[in-house]
């Protein structure tokens, strides 16, 4: 599959909040049950040290490599060589009609493949990132987010990793926006959810800049990428969050039961899964 190549915006960006920011929180703050998708105990599952990225399309910086995941070909999740990050991209599983906790698990569920099959825990987990859609749904979206972070942090310590980096799961967002005030909000959605980096595709303007002063917007004026899991403790955000975390384990448990992702997309277990989502989807719009 080939990709454009492409560069980030050379900004002067804060860091995502990360250990040192949570330290000045309250200390009640800690029990609060949304704060849990970003810690392991008293870890955040948040890296201080990268900051958010504007990206300008979706296709591999210099030494990322790409694995673009399908619902048919069985594609196993192979790291190249070396030390640099690889991307594990659910795009075209949304594009091919996967609902969002799909996309969710099955990328979760190729990423602890390839953690499985590599020799270090740490060092695998450390290079390993998710390419997920971001969609106007704004709650949703920030729900998903967090509950791959839990499902992120429960998994990868329970396969044996241990630094606190590994903990933290990098999730790429792409947010295929035909407005501007879709792009706005799959843009707060992203970065209340506190993604790695961010691609607006569908949007621009005469200078080609909209996507990323919408994302300056969001970093500097709101301040999104200076709070610690916003909204935490909200009845409705943990509701969803819960739901899309039952459902994921479920999802990622059919899959390793049929021998990890690859074999589940050659079997056709994905086209069906697919097939059921967008039947839902229109039976619940009434179509």
């Amino acid at each position: 599959m080939s990709l454009p190549k492409f560069s980030t915006l050379p900004l002067d960006l804060s860091p995502l909040p990360g250990e040192a920011s949570s330290h000045d929180l309250p200390s009640f703050i800690h029990g609060l049950p949304g704060i849990a998708p970003f810690h392991r105990g008293t870890e955040p599952v948040i890296d201080a040290a990268r900051p958010w990225l504007i990206r300008e399309c979706a296709a591999p910086l210099a030494g990322e490599t790409i694995i673009a995941l399908s619902v048919e070909d069985e594609i196993p999740v192979l790291l190249p060589a070396g030390s640099g990050p690889v991307l594990i991209s659910g795009l075209a599983l949304r594009e091919a009609g996967a609902s969002p906790d799909l996309e969710l698990a099955w990328t979760l569920a190729a990423a602890l493949d390839a953690l499985k099959a590599g020799v270090d825990p740490d060092q695998t987990a450390a290079r390993l990132s998710v390419v997920w859609t971001i969609g106007p749904d704004y709650f949703s979206e920030v729900a998903r987010l967090r509950a791959g972070r839990l499902l992120w942090a429960e998994a990868v310590a329970a396969l044996g990793a241990r630094a606190p980096r590994s903990l933290a799961l990098d999730v790429h967002g792409v947010a295929p926006a035909s407005s501007v005030s879709r792009a706005t909000l799959a843009a707060m959605a992203a970065g209340s959810g506190q993604v790695r980096s961010l691609h607006l595709a569908g949007t621009t303007d005469a200078t080609g800049r909209m996507p990323a002063t919408l994302q300056q917007i969001a970093q500097r004026e709101l301040g999104l990428n200076r709070v610690l899991d916003p909204w935490g403790g909200s009845r409705h955000v943990e509701a969803l969050t819960d739901g899309l975390i039952a459902r994921a384990r479920a999802h990622i448990a059919e899959v390793a039961a049929a021998g990890g992702l690859a074999k589940a997309a050659g079997s056709g277990l994905l086209r069906r899964r697919v097939s059921e989502a967008t039947e839902q989807d229109r039976a619940d719009q009434g179509r």
